[in-house]
């Protein structure tokens, strides 16, 4: 299983996917909000996640840290 992290890029923050950028977010927020979806997708490949808000707000207040 990949592993993703969100690490500073110039001024920007960069998802990483083992250890190359995948995607570069102007937002570390975002960026971390999506490393735990590209997680969380690959974890469970046959299990649908729905990122209501409820999911979004618990993301922000943990600063990316939910266990479901």
């Amino acid at each position: 299983m990949p592993k993703y992290e969100v690490k500073p890029v110039v001024c920007d923050y960069g998802v990483y996917e083992d250890g190359k950028v995948i995607v570069i977010c102007n937002s570390r927020l975002n960026a971390l909000l999506i490393a735990d979806i590209m997680a969380v997708d690959g974890s469970r490949p046959n299990k649908t996640t729905a990122y209501t808000r409820s999911y979004y707000e618990r993301f922000v207040d943990t600063g990316g840290e939910i266990s479901d």
